[in-house]
């Protein structure tokens, strides 16, 4: 039986119609898609060059949507801040209309007030709730994204930029220089609970709001009101317990003390004082005046308490200091008062008996004088501070003084104890252009001056410093010299628990600031 084991032309064919179809179906895929390359094997290179440009259209296409997406986020800002510029003219045209006082009652003022607060309420809630997919508008909560340093963290809790200049950058470093610390405002109501209608605007970092509260409103509803807002206002408050304002006296012995507490809890109390008297009978009474001002007059003895003084360093009577004894009758006549100097630089009072010894401080090594001058602002940087090269007193006959000079150059010229300091003047500008480092570069070239005075400029120096009459420096003590003052002294005694039960100190030397001196044993009388 004859068997054909290949036919040629059966796979001519069936090859041909396999072409046709793979030919047929790449035609279809293409007249599907609309696309004359759809994979790799149709075009390597068009296909490279066909997706680029498909990347490029997408991203175009986007930034079209995006466009569009911010035209729709300004246009709904814009809608917004036009309704607050409408109320904002009608608030305005209000409160011009309400300046016509002569012709309008006050029905119609009151009328134009409910409707301003309900203008700036209105103003608030557009602010508050202008939005555009969940994303609020003008809440202030776009402002600039702030990124503080791990280690200026400790030292800014809060930071608020109002205008930046960004140029061709995304983002630029800020120097912040901290003059003065910041500190949150308080405001304290101690009203109570509301007996009438109430209308409360609170403004403050983040915004104003208004707040309507009835007539029978209590600190917790005014309280829960203002906090409901904080997110508009930034203003938070707290309901404070009241405490009632204390005060004690010391008696002469430990057990003989008296305390004082206000009957009324709150800040009220802070303004009642009380005041002790020495009355003029033997009976101890009590008086009140209208400002709080309560006065026990405390029983007296007849009869007359021994007194005594003392002078001070000079013979200028307002050095002197009077002693009184606490205790009328003869007994105050064998008090006695000494003035001596102490070991040290510390000053004490001691008592033996009836015998009461102030021991004045004294330098233990000479004080060189000093002197200080301050720049043209508060900034101490700019500061300079003189101080004599011979410590001793004779420093404090040192005077410095400023003048203008001639030209740009600062110089430093002596007379005696009497040192100019010539500022250096800029003729074209008319102004002093002298700063401190100037000032102690001057001194330092001049060898007089410097043999009298030294002199430091405060932080960077660079402040223009003013002119200024001659001042002395002072301060300047020689060892062993007495440095407590006849206030001091005064303030000593009357400091002591001992001594104050035997004395009491008065006379001008209580605020008199030169230094005392020493003075023997002597014993009040009278």
């Amino acid at each position: 039986m004859t068997r054909i084991n290949t036919n040629v032309a059966a796979l001519r064919g069936l090859q041909s119609v396999q072409k046709a179809n793979n030919t047929l179906g790449t035609s279809l895929q293409r007249l599907s898609t609309g696309l004359q390359i759809n994979n790799g094997k149709d075009n390597p290179s068009g296909l490279i060059a066909s997706e680029t440009l498909r990347s490029q259209v997408t991203a175009i296409e986007q930034s079209i949507k995006n466009s569009n997406r911010a035209n729709n986020v300004i246009a709904t800002a814009d809608s917004a801040l036009g309704e607050i510029n409408g109320l904002l003219n009608q608030v305005r045209g209000l409160v011009q209309e309400g300046l016509n006082t002569g012709a309008l009652s006050d029905s119609e003022v009151s009328a134009n007030q409910l409707q301003i607060d309900a203008a700036l309420n209105a103003i608030n809630r557009i602010a508050g709730n202008t939005s555009f997919a969940g994303d609020k508008l003008i809440d202030g909560s776009k402002a600039f994204t702030k990124a503080v340093t791990t280690a200026d963290q400790a030292k800014l809790t809060d930071i608020q930029l109002n205008e930046a200049l960004f140029g061709s950058s995304s983002s630029i470093t800020v120097d912040a220089t901290i003059t003065t610390a910041a500190a949150k405002g308080t405001l304290y109501y101690t009203g109570g609970g509301l007996t009438q209608a109430t209308t409360v605007e609170v403004s403050g970092s983040k915004g104003s709001q208004v707040l309507f509260f009835g007539a029978s409103s209590s600190e917790a509803d005014i309280t829960n009101a203002i906090n409901n807002t904080s997110d508009v206002t930034g203003v938070t408050a707290a309901s404070v317990a009241g405490t009632n304002a204390t005060a004690s006296i010391a008696g002469p012995t430990t057990t003989a003390d008296l305390s004082f507490a206000a009957a009324s809890a709150g800040t009220a109390g802070n303004n009642t004082s009380v005041a002790f008297a020495a009355g003029t009978t033997n009976t101890t009474t009590v008086s009140v005046s209208t400002a709080g001002a309560v006065t026990v007059s405390l029983a007296v003895e007849t009869g007359a308490a021994a007194t005594g003084s003392s002078t001070g360093a000079s013979t200028n009577a307002t050095d002197d200091l009077s002693f009184t004894a606490a205790s009328v009758g003869t007994a105050g006549n064998n008090t006695s008062i000494a003035f001596a100097a102490a070991a040290g630089s510390t000053a004490s009072v001691s008592v033996s008996g009836s015998a009461i010894t102030v021991n004045l401080a004294v330098e233990t090594q000479a004080t060189a004088a000093t002197s200080s001058v301050a720049g043209p602002t508060t900034n101490t940087y700019d500061d300079l501070s003189f101080s004599a090269v011979t410590a001793g007193t004779s420093g404090n006959n040192i005077t410095v003084a400023f003048t203008q000079a001639t030209d740009a150059t600062t110089t430093a010229s002596v007379s005696g104890n009497a040192i100019t300091i010539a500022l250096g003047y800029d003729t074209t500008g008319s102004v002093l252009v002298g700063t401190a480092d100037d000032v102690v570069t001057a001194i330092g070239a001049n060898t007089n001056v410097s043999a009298l005075v030294s002199a430091t400029a405060g932080g960077s120096g660079t402040g223009v410093l003013a002119t200024a009459a001659a001042s002395s420096l002072s301060g300047g003590a020689s060892s062993g010299a007495i440095t407590t003052t006849a206030s001091q002294a005064a303030a000593l005694i009357s400091a002591n628990t001992n001594a104050s039960a035997l004395v009491t100190v008065g006379g001008a030397g209580t605020s008199a600031t030169t230094t005392f001196a020493t003075a023997a044993a002597a014993n009040l009388s009278g």
